[in-house]
């Protein structure tokens, strides 16, 4: 392992700075549970290591004023898990925490080391990018905002600028009509990581006969999280049926772009997805 100098910052200022002073030889650490794995592999050789823990205002999980809820990005993937707020009005998201590692993981991964290291297995991408959830970010030239989708630049690369850091990710507001789920597919005792899931977010009408919307988005199945276009232009308007369900999987499966076992993996696309459908509906119809 290269050496490497080690700086705890207590501001935020202090790690913008910092970031924009070394550029890429510089690397951010939060939870450290990828950060820590990629030096003993030499997958990365900072010459500095910004230390994020201290810097306040960074955690928590709060609904906003106007609808919606902001999370910040040093909150565990833990805290999510068994958050009472989360589980009572996004339980889906709660469940995709859940599904990441194991608890001891989940105790120390953060939910902005898991975006923001953008692998297209990451278990917190596919539902936040199906709610049309945002980032907020800060660096040199200010503060700007951008869509969690756009955060997934390619495999293991984000799209932030040199010296921004993330200070929260915002879920826009929803309604009783809006129903989500979130299927991975995993080999168990295999560090849990995805061989292939499935977001799915739906809005009906007042009803429940019609979806008036609905996202699809897949994951570990191309270099980042896709969106299931074909799918999702489909989808709206239509009466909700069995046959649109299975149409909708057969459309999902089209659009996965795997490297790797891609029949096999194109098959499940379509399995989960009409799983994912049927689990979201059922919240709407049930709530």
């Amino acid at each position: 392992m290269k050496n490497f100098e080690y700086v705890k910052v207590k501001t935020l200022e202090e790690a913008i700075r910092l970031l924009a002073e070394n550029g890429e030889k510089a690397h951010i650490l939060a939870g450290g549970t990828d950060v820590l794995v990629k030096l003993k592999q030499k997958q990365i050789a900072p010459d500095i290591l910004i230390d994020i823990k201290g810097v306040s205002g960074l955690d928590g999980i709060e609904l906003s004023p106007g609808g919606g809820m902001r999370i910040g990005p040093l909150t565990t993937i833990r805290e999510i898990e068994i958050s009472s707020v989360v589980r009572e009005h996004l339980p889906v998201l709660a469940n995709a925490a859940h599904w990441l590692g194991s608890v001891q993981v989940r105790h120390r991964a953060t939910i902005g080391g898991n975006l923001c290291n953008a692998l297209p297995s990451a278990d917190m991408g596919p539902y936040l990018i199906g709610m049309g959830a945002w980032v907020v970010v800060v660096g040199p030239e200010g503060q700007r905002r951008l869509l969690v989708e756009e955060l997934f630049a390619d495999s293991g690369r984000n799209s932030l600028r040199i010296g921004e850091v993330v200070t929260a990710i915002e879920i826009p507001p929803w309604t009783r009509y809006t129903g989500g789920a979130y299927i991975k597919h995993a080999i168990k005792n295999a560090v849990d990581v995805a061989i292939v899931s499935v977001a799915v977010v739906v809005v009906t009408d007042t009803g429940k006969r019609v979806l008036e919307d609905g996202k699809v988005v897949l994951g570990a199945v191309g270099p980042r999280p896709i969106r299931a276009l074909r799918a999702e232009e489909y989808l709206r308007g239509k009466v909700i049926e069995e046959g649109v369900i299975v149409k909708a999987g057969e459309l999902a499966s089209k659009d996965a772009r795997p490297r790797t076992t891609a029949e096999y993996k194109t098959e499940m696309v379509g399995v989960l997805t009409r799983r994912a459908m049927r689990e979201a509906l059922q919240r709407i119809f049930e709530g």
